[in-house]
């Protein structure tokens, strides 16, 4: 079926199509949409479009050969799409280029260069969040439900995403993000706690929590990223990251 639907989409200026995400895993389930990237020839990619073909959501991304090099050098990137990418069923590869791809990714392992830029993104990333942090800070006063929401919502992405690639840790798509982190610092850890608060994630025993008990989560979730993550900051962003633990001490105690 998805070789014919990959088929549809194909045309002289691209170099193949691979059927990634659930689907390539034999995870699908009845609304789970096909993932298809396209590799194209041309400099620039596509806009990514969608589709239904016989009821099936077909999502239609493309990607460049040079935007490709980043999948294997780029740390965000290596934990998105590595994992993805050795598990990924190649419909058409006419020059046998996806395959190559997908054999580097299969051989993939983290260096001494891509822990070094690990260590930059998770560094700026800290110094970035704090405009979340102060948004956040802002709502334990106003109690202003756009900015509480913008901000857990920052807070919880972005330090998911850090403790992934301070970790090295190959997510299984987006759907394993969460859980991927969860792992790397142990799933009954006061982090993964925080963390499952962040997100509204709770047990079935276990009443909803309240929007500023998620907020308050999500800044003792920056607290504690920072503390396992501390080895990776430079001594520049040390200061700022320091002053923003020190206002979320103030306003939480």
């Amino acid at each position: 079926m998805y070789e014919a639907i990959a088929q549809q989409f194909y045309d002289t200026s691209m170099h193949g199509i691979a059927l990634m995400g659930s689907r390539a895993r034999g995870e699908a389930q009845p609304y789970i949409d096909i993932d298809l990237v396209c590799l194209t020839k041309k400099d620039t990619a596509p806009e990514t479009d969608t589709y239904y073909v016989v009821d099936n959501l077909v999502i239609v991304s493309s990607v460049t050969l040079e935007q490709t090099e980043q999948w294997f050098t780029e740390p965000k990137q290596i934990v998105e799409i590595i994992s993805n990418l050795r598990q990924a069923d190649i419909l058409i590869d006419e020059q046998f280029i996806y395959a190559n791809l997908q054999q580097r990714a299969r051989q993939f392992q983290w260096t001494d260069d891509h822990r070094a830029k690990a260590n930059t993104y998770v560094s700026n990333q800290l110094v970035g969040l704090i405009e979340e942090v102060h948004k956040g800070l802002n709502c334990l006063t106003d109690y202003d439900a756009g900015r509480c929401i913008n901000a857990t919502h920052g807070l919880a992405w972005g330090l998911t995403f850090m403790v992934l690639v301070y970790h090295g840790i190959l997510a299984d798509g987006d759907n394993g993000l969460i859980l991927g982190a969860q792992q790397a610092v142990g799933y009954d850890s006061e982090w993964s706690r925080l963390q499952r608060l962040t997100y509204g994630i709770v047990a079935p025993t276990e009443s909803q929590p309240k929007r500023i008990d998620m907020l308050h989560a999500s800044l003792s979730l920056y607290k504690l990223t920072y503390e396992i993550c501390k080895s990776a900051c430079t001594s520049q962003h040390q200061k700022p990251i320091n002053r923003t633990i020190a206002f979320i001490d103030e306003e939480m105690t």
